[in-house]
């Protein structure tokens, strides 16, 4: 069993590579789905648009929403699934 420490490292290193994997994408169009802040899950089409989205703070990672078209944040900690150019990357 997994002493709360070392339980919360993991998660941070969860964390870490959902968002290097959104990343990576470099521009392409993505798509997740996670847990909003309310409790709802929510699926979003997006992409990266620019240097400033690349620094994840606090779990949380600045994309471009194509559909609202406007900037919104993905929490990292809660995707259950990740797709990038249309292929499944993570799907928990």
């Amino acid at each position: 069993m997994l002493d709360a420490r070392t339980r919360a490292d993991s998660l941070v290193r969860v964390a870490n590579i959902r968002a290097e994997i959104i990343i990576h994408s470099k521009g392409r169009f993505c798509g997740a789905t996670f847990t909003k802040k309310d409790g709802s899950v929510r699926k979003m089409s997006f992409r990266l648009r620019g240097e400033r989205d690349l620094h994840p703070e606090h779990g949380y990672l600045l994309v471009w929403d194509e559909d609202k078209k406007d900037f919104r944040q993905i929490n990292v900690h809660t995707c259950t699934s990740i797709r990038v150019g249309g292929k499944d990357i993570l799907n928990v």
